[in-house]
């Protein structure tokens, strides 16, 4: 025999589906999707512009300024265009990424240091030839594609880079390799568009309304744990360089 605790738990359950059919088979569905209800996982299910051959419907610039907190950032990464699901209150989003660009020099241990004597001039008087693999990791709250970025960010690249240094014969100087590594970090918005008032929104506040049966009928619209949504490149950008600093000045008749 059942206990009562579990048969009331039942019929509970029993009710929200015959209320979720009730829905649906008189009336339809009564529910607008909000904007600031789409996940990364809503991407999956859209389509973007480029596939239905439809012009970008968004036309003014992006400032780069965080739209909820006012400050000025970097830079601003804009994803591509996507057709918003039937049912939402606007026709086409993507999502919109205001960051800043943090970085950090680290010496190359591997290469050596060329030193620059007086009576060194030459227009090749010493080269680095180097090869290294890097990658970059993201933590972001959007995948990488629909957020703007290329898949290839991510995966392990090997480059070859080569300098050739010159020596003027007026200074003593170091020639020091050098990489300076580049992170991105920021917030990503969704920014939608409505065809019928032209409106183009940078949703900054989430919805907390949603009713457990668009949920259960309509995962992609369940809200990211986070919004704005937070994102994070580690090592994004790298770049080579040969620092030279020069020790003393050689005598004029040299």
């Amino acid at each position: 025999m059942l206990d009562t605790n579990l048969a009331r738990s039942l019929e509970g359950l029993f009710m929200q589906y015959a209320l979720v059919s009730i829905l649906f088979i008189f009336g339809g569905f009564p529910y607008t999707a909000q904007a600031s209800e789409m996940s990364d996982t809503a991407v999956e299910a859209m389509i973007s512009i480029d596939d239905l051959g439809i012009p970008d419907p968004f036309k003014r610039p992006v400032a780069e300024v965080d739209p909820l907190t006012k400050i000025k950032v970097d830079r601003v990464l804009i994803g591509p265009v996507y057709a918003a699901k039937r049912g939402a209150d606007f026709d086409y989003f993507r999502y919109v990424t205001f960051y800043n660009v943090t970085t950090r020099k680290e010496r190359i241990y591997q290469l050596p240091v060329h030193r620059e004597e007086c009576f060194d001039k030459s227009d090749l008087f010493a080269n680095y030839s180097w090869s290294y693999t890097f990658s970059a990791k993201v933590s972001a709250g959007v995948q990488v594609g629909p957020v703007g970025l290329s898949t290839e960010l991510t995966q392990t690249r090997t480059l070859t880079t080569s300098r050739n240094i010159r020596a003027t014969g007026k200074v003593v100087a170091d020639h020091t390799p050098y990489l300076y590594k580049s992170s991105w970090s920021g917030f990503t918005y969704l920014q939608t568009y409505t065809a019928k008032t032209r409106a183009e929104t940078l949703v900054t506040q989430q919805d907390n309304k949603t009713k457990w049966w668009v949920q259960f009928l309509f995962p992609t619209l369940s809200m990211p744990k986070k919004y704005p949504m937070e994102f994070d490149v580690q090592d994004a950008e790298w770049t080579f360089v040969v620092e030279r600093k020069i020790l003393s000045k050689c005598p004029d008749d040299n």
